[in-house]
């Protein structure tokens, strides 16, 4: 019997052994989760943190990009009525220029008038002088282009309008250069 009782105190010992050592590995492993689990409390709140600056610093980026757009739009929109704006004073200035050319009765402008009031020639009765001259005042006109792009509604208005200030320049200059 005392075998079998170092036996079982063998085993006792060893049981307890195993048993104390597992607390102790278990006691560690706590303190290793309780360690980790604070890491990942505190680099979290580290990226909270990192984040709303990060979002603030966008919301900064996004209202200066609002103000910069609108600005360029502002810009843009003066830009647009100051071009119309010259436009449509150099059309007058011409228009003006015309006016002067016909009340101080110059030849160069009563040879435009003569040709205005003209009655219109039938296509088969122009001479080739008239049709060349046409011709040369056609391809002038396609070769105006209007000086900058216009964005907004009214442009087509104002282009027509200087298509016709052009044209009005142009007979009269191709008028007083053949008189």
């Amino acid at each position: 019997m005392e075998q079998l009782n170092a036996k079982l105190y063998h085993k006792y010992t060893a049981l307890k052994k195993r048993k104390l050592l597992d607390e102790g590995l278990d006691q560690k492993r706590a303190a290793d989760i309780n360690e980790l689990r604070q890491a990942m409390k505190d680099w979290v709140a580290e990226l909270q943190s990192e984040n709303e600056r990060l979002v603030a610093k966008l919301t900064q980026k996004e209202q200066q990009l609002v103000e910069a757009h609108t600005l360029l739009l502002d810009e843009t929109r003066k830009t647009n009525e100051l071009n119309s704006e010259i436009l449509k004073l150099q059309c007058l200035l011409a228009e003006k220029n015309d006016a002067n050319h016909i009340a101080t009765g110059s030849p160069d402008a009563t040879a435009e008038m003569t040709i205005e009031n003209q009655t219109p020639i039938s296509p088969a009765k122009k001479t080739p002088k008239s049709n060349s001259r046409e011709r040369n005042i056609r391809s002038i006109e396609k070769a105006i282009v209007p000086r900058n792009g216009f964005q907004e509604e009214g442009r087509d208005k104002t282009y027509e309008h200087l298509r016709e200030c052009d044209r009005r320049k142009l007979q009269y200059l191709y008028v007083s250069s053949a008189g």
